[in-house]
């Protein structure tokens, strides 16, 4: 009896083992006649119970051929995970659901395509999907991935949107001396309309950032910086700073009335009484206890 019994478990073991090949079997028939769906059905339940690189691998295909674009990016990291060794073969998947996403428009989904082969290949550049990231606003791509969209750019008007994003993402990490070309070619591009606004924001916050730094070494050269980013917009915090960074840099070469006058042009900028209008008060203050502004 218990020898019948044992041979009833092998039996059923060897039956399921049997169905499962069966499945795998019926989803590679579908898939060499292009039915996809088909394939993809069968290649499923085959995944969920007995899970490996094969079987993974075919449902991302499959999944791709059908537009399943959310299925296949799960597949292919699944792939990754189960077989270390088929990573680049996954990594291809997810950039080819990445692509197809993009064409589709469907930000969403490229979003999930991204995040996933940031994880299954973060040495690989996501640029060409920078633009389209960007939009969505869900994930924001880095000055690297901005700079390597920017050289696969076609159109006039991408080109413009990612010089000017990839001009605020160097600022935004600090980097403002690579920043400032960037943001002037970006300046430069959109002439006087209003998709300047952003690159001229970004080239004075720039500019008054990089003359703040070299004020105490090189006033002269500091001088310049703050000029660029009172050019861009004098009547904006940052550019009525930078009047005050034009006085103090004058008055560390000497000229004490170049430096009264900017900051007098700094306070006559104030609509009204803020933290700006009061720095630039106490240093020209501080200049007429010395007899300085009464002769301008």
């Amino acid at each position: 009896m218990r020898g019948r019994c044992l041979l009833a478990v092998v039996a059923l073991g060897l039956a399921g083992c049997a169905d499962r090949a069966g499945g795998e079997r019926v989803g590679d028939e579908a898939y060499a006649a292009e039915r996809y769906g088909d394939a993809l059905a069968a290649y499923v339940p085959v995944a969920e119970s007995r899970p490996n690189g094969r079987i993974w691998a075919k449902v991302g295909a499959a999944a791709l051929h059908t537009g399943a674009l959310r299925q296949a990016i799960a597949a292919y990291r699944s792939l990754a995970a189960v077989d270390s060794a088929r990573r680049i073969e996954a990594a291809d998947g997810l950039e080819r659901a990445a692509a197809e996403a993009e064409r589709r428009n469907d930000s969403a989904v490229l979003e999930e395509a991204i995040e996933a082969l940031r994880a299954v290949a973060p040495e690989r550049g996501i640029g060409r999907y920078a633009l389209g990231l960007s939009r969505s606003g869900m994930i924001r791509p880095t000055a690297e991935d901005l700079a390597g969209a920017l050289t696969v750019a076609g159109e006039a008007g991408a080109v413009d949107t990612l010089l000017s994003r990839y001009g605020r993402a160097l600022r935004q990490s600090g980097n403002c001396a690579e920043a400032v070309p960037v943001l002037r070619a970006a300046l430069r591009r959109a002439g006087g309309g209003a998709g300047g606004a952003e690159a001229r924001a970004g080239l004075a916050d720039c500019a008054l950032q990089l003359g703040q730094a070299a004020l105490a070494d090189t006033p002269a050269r500091a001088e310049e910086w703050f000029r660029t980013a009172a050019a861009a917009d004098s009547s904006s915090d940052v550019g009525r700073l930078a009047l005050v960074g034009i006085g103090d840099a004058r008055v560390r070469q000497g000229d004490l009335v170049a430096g009264a006058i900017s900051y007098q042009a700094a306070i006559a900028k104030s609509a009204r009484p803020d933290s700006v209008q009061q720095l630039a008060t106490r240093k020209l203050n501080a200049l007429a206890s010395a007899g300085i502004a009464d002769s301008t």
